[in-house]
């Protein structure tokens, strides 16, 4: 499992968020409450899964986001605090990680 640290952009738009491989165990996201989460695949579907900890005020659990991801595209999920758990990261697990990379965008 890895932690993908997010990019913040500058106001030069010098360079871009780097691209991590996705962990066949799943990865962390620091910091999520505040982030854009872009994914990439080049050849396999996949269903990423960010897991959502806490309860409604019913006592029901949130319900985690699960995106299915095309063989070939790409997607951009805005994460908030309901997805950060005590050390205010976001767990994240894939169904395939063959050809599937990740980046976290700082948002705001």
């Amino acid at each position: 499992m890895a932690l993908i640290q997010k990019y913040v952009p500058k106001s030069t738009g010098a360079d871009g968020p780097t691209f991590a491989a996705a962990a066949g165990g799943g990865d962390t996201i620091d910091a999520c409450a505040s982030a854009i989460v872009c994914l990439r695949t080049t050849g396999t579907i996949s269903t990423v899964t960010f897991a959502t900890p806490g309860t409604l005020p019913n006592g029901d659990a949130y319900p985690d986001k699960a995106v299915v991801m095309p063989a070939t595209g790409e997607r951009w999920i805005v994460l908030g605090p309901e997805y950060a758990d005590a050390n205010g990261q976001c767990a994240v697990t894939y169904s395939a990680v063959t050809g599937l990379t990740i980046a976290a965008i700082q948002k705001g």
